[in-house]
């Protein structure tokens, strides 16, 4: 299985409708990315037409708050 680590476009990652994420743990990943960036990328796979997370909900969440257009991703499933 080989991985590919890039930048995808925020409305191409589908984020899971069942994660529930607390406001204020949204607020300070949001601050915190306002300070130092996104650190390390999300996991996602690919599925028909759109990628799906397996790993960083909370990172998208807050970069798609923050009116990001792009975020890091590692792609799981070459």
């Amino acid at each position: 299985m080989s991985e590919k680590t890039c930048y995808l476009f925020l409305d191409a990652i589908s984020p899971n409708r069942r994660c529930l994420c607390l406001d204020q743990e949204l607020e300070q990943l949001c601050d915190s990315l306002r300070r130092m960036g996104q650190q390390e990328p999300i996991r996602v796979r690919f599925g028909r037409r759109v990628f799906f997370i397996e790993d960083g909900e909370k990172r998208w969440r807050a970069c798609n708050k923050l009116g990001h257009r792009t975020i890091y991703v590692v792609i799981s499933n070459l």
